[in-house]
């Protein structure tokens, strides 16, 4: 299977997801100044996390990650703000930012269909 979005697509889309995470943490922040933060009163009511797991599971599945290297980068690296390097094929290789992920599963993607 190859890859069926386009870099500039991928990386808007993960831009939106991101703008609505950076919204819903200012929406938690005001929550909390005035004492309203609690399990049923947060941002998660203005931006359903459901919506967004289904936007990343899409994406997944149209950049043929089977491995959920896109719900590792948003989840666990905050959208590419903690450190994402590794080292591959004896390189080093930065997933800091939409655009080195694209390119990261462009190239994984490439090698597994040869």
């Amino acid at each position: 299977m190859t890859i069926m979005i386009s870099k500039p697509e991928f990386m808007e889309i993960l831009s939106y997801l991101q703008d609505m995470d950076e919204c819903a943490d200012k929406v938690n922040s005001v929550y909390k100044s005035f004492g309203l933060r609690n399990d049923f009163m947060d941002a998660s009511a203005l931006i359903p996390t459901k919506g967004v797991d289904y936007i990343i599971q899409l994406l997944e599945k149209l950049m043929n990650d089977n491995d959920e290297w896109i719900s590792w980068w948003v989840y666990e690296t905050n959208f590419g703000k903690f450190d994402c390097s590794f080292n591959y094929k004896d390189k080093e290789r930065y997933m800091n930012t939409s655009g080195e992920l694209y390119d990261y599963l462009w190239i994984w993607d490439q090698e597994k269909n040869q």
